[in-house]
């Protein structure tokens, strides 16, 4: 999983101190209807920092995917953002659609 972040940011200071984080993925309105994944693990910077777009084939392919999600063309270096990766140790994932209705 990948994450694009202001360096200078509440979030980037907090990573700094401990990486260890929990991503969590939901959806769903009604209680019956919930359903998602929460991934724990431990992020890494990757690239350069803040981002300024020297080459690096590590971010070659994500850069490319934020883009054209995002921008609907390259990826925008802006010189406050860097790359962080998250390696999973542990993941969990719920759905109450399984459960059966009432």
């Amino acid at each position: 999983m990948w994450f694009n972040s202001i360096i200078g940011s509440q979030r980037w200071a907090n990573l700094e101190r401990n990486p260890v984080v929990s991503v969590v993925v939901d959806a769903g309105s009604e209680y019956m209807d919930l359903r998602g994944v929460e991934v724990v693990g431990t992020v890494r910077v990757v690239g350069e920092v803040p981002r300024t777009g020297t080459p690096d084939k590590r971010l070659e392919a994500v850069e490319a995917l934020f883009g054209a999600k995002y921008t609907k063309g390259p990826f925008v270096y802006d010189g406050r953002h860097a790359w962080l990766q998250l390696t999973p140790d542990k993941m969990m994932s719920w759905d109450f659609r399984k459960t059966g209705r009432p």
